[in-house]
């Protein structure tokens, strides 16, 4: 039980407003109250949308109040995280992708596109104002500050957008979402979800995979590589690992069994 909350709470009738602990957001929060007679006590129940746990119940719960739960699917670029998202995909569970929503708060006309020109230089826009990506994840990911830098000024909007999907799935219901992403931990991203799930590959493998769907050097897809979060890092904090090391079909089906399983318990939020 939660201590904030009162030992022998009083009876509330249907007009009454039930507080939530001292020192807590309410947006971190989801009431369901429902009136158990006339009069008779309020019956409610308060839920961490950050865990998905009841901390508090006072009497019978006649209703329910679906928050859904957010898991994070996460690795590095090129492990086979897009198909591990098809699976969820297919299985109805609603997707938001961190990468892409990354490249559209880039697309011509973002208010975030001279911020970077300043940053990085006015040459990372080709004349018509659009953004040579290639040239901008150059200079980049060339030194750690050049990466805290530009996550520092597209992070914000990017979460901005994640919340606004995650919520839009919650209030159509759905017991889960997903949020798919290279870079989710350690940023604020991750504190919009409830599980993480990494998914892992062998590092040349994954070398290969981004040479061939980027157009890239190796050397270069390396680089990405190694400016991204250690895989060590990832699982040290995994609720769930995917190993895609034994080819398409097992990764598949391993993916499958672990939707089948977070739908079946409802009320998650991941990140993959």
């Amino acid at each position: 039980m939660n201590k904030d909350f009162p030992q022998n709470p009083p009876s509330w009738r249907n007009d009454t407003v039930l507080p939530l602990p001292p020192k807590v957001n309410a947006n971190a929060w989801a009431v369901d109250a429902a009136c158990s007679g006339n009069p008779g006590p309020m019956e409610y129940r308060c839920i961490d949308l950050q865990t998905g746990q009841q901390v508090f119940h006072y009497g019978p719960i006649h209703g329910t109040n679906n928050i859904g739960e957010f898991l994070a699917i996460v690795g590095p670029s090129g492990c086979g995280k897009s198909t591990v998202t098809s699976v969820f995909s297919a299985h109805g569970v609603p997707l938001a992708d961190a990468d892409q929503i990354s490249r559209e708060i880039l697309l011509p006309g973002s208010p975030l596109l001279p911020v970077l020109a300043q940053r990085f230089g006015a040459d990372i826009l080709y004349a018509d104002g659009s953004l040579n990506r290639r040239l901008l994840a150059d200079r980049a990911f060339a030194t750690p500050e050049g990466k805290a830098a530009l996550d520092g000024l597209t992070h914000p909007e990017i979460v901005r957008r994640i919340r606004a999907a995650k919520q839009a799935a919650q209030d159509a219901g759905a017991p889960l979402f997903v949020l798919d992403g290279a870079v989710i931990v350690g940023t604020a991203a991750q504190a919009e979800c409830d599980r993480l799930c990494v998914v892992t590959a062998p590092f040349e493998t994954s070398v290969a995979r981004i040479v061939a769907r980027d157009g890239i050097s190796a050397e270069m897809a390396v680089r990405r590589l190694n400016a991204q979060t250690p895989e060590q890092s990832l699982t040290a904090q995994a609720d769930y690992t995917l190993r895609n090391d034994a080819g398409l079909e097992a990764l598949q089906a391993a993916a499958a069994r672990l939707c089948e399983r977070l739908q079946a318990e409802g009320g998650v939020t991941a990140a993959l």
